[in-house]
């Protein structure tokens, strides 16, 4: 949410955002404590996040990057021939 967006916009923003968020977390939140439940919310998330990467905010590009990154990281390390 933006600060020069009216009050007003802002707290209808926040409104809409908490539940959006609350019926997540009552269907199939990807953090859930209940492993069938967990796993269906991640493959839902990963779906809409796979084909929408380029939309998500830089925050949120900024860690998936440098998860990449250590994961690449990882693998050249493991698939180097000792010399």
């Amino acid at each position: 949410m933006s600060e020069d967006q009216p009050y007003v916009v802002r707290e209808a923003l926040a409104e809409i955002r908490q539940k959006l968020i609350d019926t997540i977390t009552m269907l199939y939140p990807p953090d859930s404590e209940y492993t069938d439940t967990a796993e269906v919310g991640i493959e839902i998330v990963e779906e809409i996040v796979a084909r929408r990467w380029r939309e998500l905010p830089d925050d949120f590009l900024q860690e998936i990057a440098l998860a990449m990154i250590a994961r690449e990281q990882r693998h050249e390390r493991r698939v180097r021939l000792p010399t």
